[in-house]
């Protein structure tokens, strides 16, 4: 085994290792975590070797920027807020660092011939066993397994859906929002034969039960089948929806009573962009109102390197200020330094969609390495398009 998969390997598994021991609540749940610190720490000292070369010295920059930057936001409001809690702000500041450390090491390492293959072997392998997982979840009703209740507190029929290995709903519906562009990206693109493993994923994706995978699962799902097989949507896909359609409407009260009882109710009683935005938006307002009594200009520039609204794009600027369009350069850069096509762009859209309503997408602490994982899984040269128009 190459030392870049063993690594990304330790990565995965440290994180799944933190998910697993939070689930059951033991004391040394953040054993994990210091693994992957440790990692993490490693590589950054390793590329501070490699600052003459170019891409690396603009990464170490950037990062430098942004700490000066934080380093200002972090005492402005260690004198000014009364409950800003430090330790939780450095936290913040590791899971934004984590994708710029690990951009470097991808940048290395992709180097090495073939290192695309090696990419994808590690995300197939990790969608098979993680939709296991999600399957034995379900089938055994396994509440370890829960994407809302893997504590067991609430008591079954509470809210549907099963995430497998992986801890937080947010990390579970980027992670399978990735999967399943890179794996209609093999079948349709590619032309890597695939298709059991589409398929078990696009299932554990339903089954994930989170509003954010259903969405992206249909405006990915549906532009690969549009783009590369509309004869197969028209012919096929099309009817199965519909029968779908029409056994949700036949068993609409048992899945209303065992499923969706709480996002029935939820919708019920919330306005339509609280709903979507799963609370978010009230968040958001509390924020706003903060930042209009105790911001003062600087924050403005800077940020107050706390704030927080699981929505990407906004905890970027409160947390950086205006050097947040640094970090966010860097990071749609990567997006296409491999793959410039138009299918790309289209995943890089509903990618940037689903960070502006929802959290812990940009900023991770697991998301980034299956962001990265998927951009240099990308061909160098892509097979020529087969047409089914």
């Amino acid at each position: 085994m190459k030392k870049s998969t063993l690594l990304i390997w330790v990565l995965i598994l440290a994180d799944l290792l933190t998910g697993l021991l939070l689930a059951l609540q033991l004391p040394f749940s953040r054993l994990g975590l210091l693994i992957k610190g440790i990692v993490i720490l490693l590589l950054f000292i390793a590329y501070l070797t490699r600052l003459r070369q170019k891409a690396f010295s603009s990464i170490y920059l950037s990062m430098a920027i942004l700490f000066i930057v934080w380093f200002f936001g972090f005492f402005l409001s260690w004198f000014n807020e009364p409950n800003f809690d430090p330790a939780e702000s450095l936290i913040v500041l590791n899971r934004y660092f984590l994708f710029l450390i690990l951009s470097c090491a991808f940048l290395d390492w992709s180097e090495g011939k073939y290192f695309e293959i090696e990419c994808g072997r590690i995300l197939d392998f990790f969608f098979i066993i993680n939709n296991a997982f999600i399957f034995i979840g379900f089938f055994f009703k396994i509440d370890l397994l829960s994407t809302y209740d893997p504590y067991s507190e609430y008591g079954e029929g509470w809210r549907f859906g099963y995430k497998g290995l992986i801890f937080g709903q947010n990390a579970v519906a980027a992670i399978y929002t990735i999967g399943i562009a890179y794996l209609f990206r093999e079948a349709f693109k590619y032309g890597n034969s695939k298709v059991f493993l589409l398929i078990t994923t696009c299932l554990a994706t339903i089954l994930i039960g989170t509003k954010a995978t259903w969405i992206t699962l249909v405006l990915i799902g549906g532009y690969y089948l549009y783009v590369y097989r509309i004869k197969t949507l028209i012919l096929f896909i099309i009817p199965i929806l519909a029968g779908l359609a029409y056994s949700f409407v036949l068993y609409w009260q048992v899945i209303r009573e065992k499923y969706m009882t709480f996002i029935v109710d939820k919708y019920e009683t919330m306005d339509f962009f609280t709903f979507w935005t799963s609370n978010r938006n009230g968040l958001l307002s509390n924020v706003i109102n903060h930042i209009d009594e105790d911001w003062t200009f600087v924050n403005f520039i800077i940020g107050d390197a706390i704030s927080y609204v699981e929505m990407d794009f906004f905890d970027l600027y409160f947390y950086f200020g205006i050097a947040g369009l640094i970090y966010l350069f860097i990071y749609i850069k990567l997006c296409f330094i491999k793959d410039k096509t138009q299918d790309n762009w289209y995943f890089f859209g509903v990618w940037m969609t689903m960070a502006f309503v929802a959290g812990h997408i940009i900023n991770s602490a697991i998301v980034p390495l299956f962001y990265l994982l998927f951009i240099f899984s990308a061909r160098d040269k892509v097979h020529e398009r087969l047409s089914f128009k």
